[in-house]
């Protein structure tokens, strides 16, 4: 335990001198004061104006929101990654009693804690999302999966955090997809069923309805989320 204790105070030490790890850390908190009191507000406005009712959207807007968090923890986790590598600290940790097994253990919990944190404070305090607290649990448990995903992929495609900032885009590129297929009349929507962000969605749209589909949905996504998981570990370590 003293060991993790020493890695999370060097993360703290390394997000307070650097501003793009600052504005990464503020970014949850930044969102759900967005949905709470500015998305109400242009519902207003387009309803007024427009007979436009944003609130059929605010399933998706949630499901967008709910994937964002892991989507930005994941990257801050992997910019402190990048940093690790660059100063050959895995090498460092696989000859100190945690081992570079329990470097990457925490490394990959870290965001999957931090996402859930942020991402419970996003569902009470913005009140946007009508679907049972325990169904949303579940939703947000396996939408947290996605932070060490991300985390990992830049720990093995990215050999710097130049780098890790291109990756960073092209990941936000598959993030938005399973939102437009959503938005959008698309009958082979399925295809897309092979991206874990897709399966979010899913469980959001059925959040309300039958306990076997939410739950056949819920089983899915975890299971995506797992052999994303697991393929991409194995090539963070050969990498």
């Amino acid at each position: 335990m003293y060991k993790i204790q020493k890695l999370i105070v060097a993360d703290v030490k390394n997000i307070k001198r650097d501003s793009l790890l600052i504005l990464t850390i503020l970014a949850p908190m930044l969102l759900t004061i967005f949905l709470r009191f500015t998305i109400p507000y242009i519902n207003i406005l387009l309803y007024s104006r427009f007979k436009f009712n944003l609130s059929n959207y605010y399933n998706i807007i949630m499901g967008m929101s709910i994937m964002l968090i892991p989507m930005i923890v994941g990257c801050m986790a992997g910019f402190i990654l990048l940093e690790d590598k660059d100063e050959n600290m895995l090498d460092y940790f696989s000859i100190t009693p945690l081992g570079k097994k329990g470097y990457i253990l925490y490394r990959l919990c870290s965001p999957i804690t931090i996402s859930i944190i942020f991402s419970l404070m996003l569902f009470f305090f913005s009140n946007l999302l009508q679907i049972s607290f325990v169904r949303v649990l579940f939703v947000i448990v396996v939408a947290s999966l996605e932070g060490p995903i991300i985390t990992l992929i830049m720990g093995s495609f990215a050999e710097n955090r130049v780098e890790g900032i291109a990756i960073s885009k092209v990941i936000g590129i598959f993030f938005l997809l399973p939102i437009l297929i959503h938005l959008i009349n698309f009958d082979y929507k399925w295809i897309f069923a092979v991206f874990p962000t897709y399966w979010i969605i899913e469980m959001i749209n059925n959040g309300r309805g039958s306990g076997s589909i939410f739950l056949l949905y819920i089983l899915v996504g975890l299971l995506t989320h797992i052999i994303y998981l697991l393929v991409l570990k194995k090539r963070f370590e050969y990498s």
